[in-house]
């Protein structure tokens, strides 16, 4: 989460490896966000992600899992 303060924000999700270690994926550097959550969108069956920017505004950003 960027919040203004760090140009160094990342998006990252952590895959479960299923042997008790997990692999830490970047999803995006560019696009500070806040509140983000994952869930299954359109016909795909693997989770995307949806959030908003911590600031103010009518903006939602969408990274769209395609697999």
């Amino acid at each position: 989460m960027g919040l203004g303060k760090d140009p160094n924000s990342k998006l990252l999700v952590y895959l479960n490896r299923g042997d008790g270690t997990f692999e830490e994926v970047l999803v995006d550097d560019a696009h500070p966000t806040h509140c983000a959550r994952a869930g299954l969108l359109g016909d795909s069956r693997l989770p995307s992600i949806v959030g908003k920017p911590y600031s103010p505004g009518e903006q939602v950003d969408l990274w769209l899992n395609r697999g």
